[in-house]
């Protein structure tokens, strides 16, 4: 199963897209595009300021030149500032995952376990900013646009390094939502025992709200309480094991 594959571009996607939106306007690029530095901005700010929560669908092909998807997830994320919520379902079960001003959770349903770090372990852990940096100023990042039926806009971005090296956006030119995203590499072999040559992942984003979303869904107290000796997890959450990140370095 590819699973664990999926929770970790799920996650690394949704919390990380606008923090390279930010990033792709403040560099130049080898483009044949459209304004690619106004739209990328409109995009963020609407994220930002307007739509507050939306569904989202995971699909991953581990053959580019097969059309069969193998695993597959569907969930809800809700955001207010620099606060989120996130919801993801599976065939294995319930995946959660919260960040405050104070911690970063992760609820594995199906593993009995609930990861606690600091706040700020996010931006460590799901993008390296230093990579990002000498990324986006190879001239060999090529990013171009082109518009495509149904008021939609797309911008298809490569690079030649690394396993992931193509992404491809596809946004709504009205509203300034995205609709997809496509993860794409060249990698080949097995993951967890599952052969891969070459695969894709497409997420699929919908249903945008405007409702700014209640604060209960960003409380760490809705999971557990911290003591003198540590973490107190809350009844519905009794017998989940505690990793416990906030207080020691993650290995």
């Amino acid at each position: 199963m590819q699973q664990k594959l999926i929770y970790k571009i799920s996650v690394y996607y949704y919390l990380r897209m606008l923090l390279f939106f930010v990033m792709l306007t403040q560099y130049s690029f080898n483009a044949c595009a459209q304004n690619y530095k106004e739209d990328v901005s409109k995009i963020r700010s609407e994220y930002e300021n307007k739509y507050h929560s939306f569904t989202i669908q995971y699909h991953y092909y581990p053959y580019d030149s097969v059309k069969k998807i193998t695993d597959s997830l569907w969930g809800q994320c809700y955001h207010n500032g620099e606060l989120f919520y996130c919801k993801i379902h599976s065939i294995s079960g319930l995946m959660e995952y919260m960040k405050n001003k104070k911690y970063y959770v992760e609820i594995n349903h199906p593993g009995k376990a609930i990861l606690i770090h600091k706040s700020s372990a996010t931006g460590q852990e799901l993008w390296n900013m230093n990579k990002l940096d000498s990324l986006l100023m190879l001239p060999s990042v090529k990013v171009v646009y082109k518009s495509t039926p149904g008021n939609k806009g797309e911008y298809e971005i490569t690079y030649d390094k690394g396993l992931w090296n193509h992404v491809r956006i596809v946004f709504d030119k009205e509203k300034y939502t995205l609709d997809e995203v496509w993860l794409y590499s060249v990698g080949k072999g097995k993951i967890y025992g599952q052969p891969y040559n070459k695969p894709k992942i497409g997420i699929f984003y919908k249903n945008y709200n405007q409702e700014i979303p209640s604060d209960k869904l960003f409380y760490d107290l809705m999971y557990f309480s911290m003591t003198d000796t540590g973490f107190t997890l809350t009844n519905e959450l009794k017998g989940f094991r505690i990793m416990d990140y906030f207080h020691t370095k993650q290995s």
